[in-house]
């Protein structure tokens, strides 16, 4: 149970580096979409230099997680890291979501 528990704090964690991501790759495009008009990047809320320290820091947690998990687990986290990276921004490369 307690693997479970640390695979989907990690999940979370991931997710949340992907929007961080997102903003990141988007923050002048979403100054013009009415839905992302407020993002905390693109209003000025947080400057990028904030959301780099915490985005860093939230990818040092997900580590921190993923080598708590077993051997097997710490080889495929590692792998899928770079989708983690690249995942948000593929909407720019492909017309599907």
């Amino acid at each position: 149970m307690c693997h479970f528990a640390l695979f989907y704090a990690g999940a979370i964690g991931c997710r949340s580096a992907g929007c961080i991501i997102d903003y990141f790759s988007n923050k002048d495009i979403d100054k013009h979409v009415e839905r992302t008009k407020a993002s905390p990047l693109s209003t000025g809320e947080i400057t990028p230099t904030q959301a780099g320290v915490f985005l860093s820091g939230l990818m040092a947690l997900n580590f921190g997680l993923l080598f708590s998990l077993p051997p097997e687990c710490i080889k495929i986290g590692l792998a899928v890291t770079p989708l983690v990276f690249l995942y948000p921004t593929a909407k720019k490369w492909f017309k599907f979501p």
